[in-house]
């Protein structure tokens, strides 16, 4: 959008979903290695992509700043063509 390329929205939003359908199926392997069957039971009862109110609440605990740090890489990513569009617009127009 900040391109103004809009033909190409739809493009980025089939790219996007590629790569995370490879990234998740990439961590769900992960998790399954390390957490065995009790991931596999918590990935059964658990939506992949939509999201609803568990049935029942969960335990353990959960670190959000873990979280986003381990996004840091694909924030960055967006950030950097965000600037690049930018610096393209101011420099070379439209």
């Amino acid at each position: 959008m900040v391109s103004g390329v809009f033909w190409f929205l739809p493009v980025a939003a089939l790219l996007f979903a590629i790569e995370y359908t490879m990234i998740v199926r990439y961590e769900e392997g992960v998790l399954e290695s390390i957490f065995g069957q009790e991931y596999l039971d918590y990935k059964q009862r658990t939506p992949r992509w939509f999201l609803r109110p568990p049935a029942v609440r969960e335990s353990g605990q959960h670190d959000w700043r873990e979280a986003w740090w381990s996004e840091k890489s694909t924030l960055m990513q967006y950030g950097a063509l965000i600037v690049i569009f930018l610096l393209k617009d101011r420099f070379f127009g439209r």
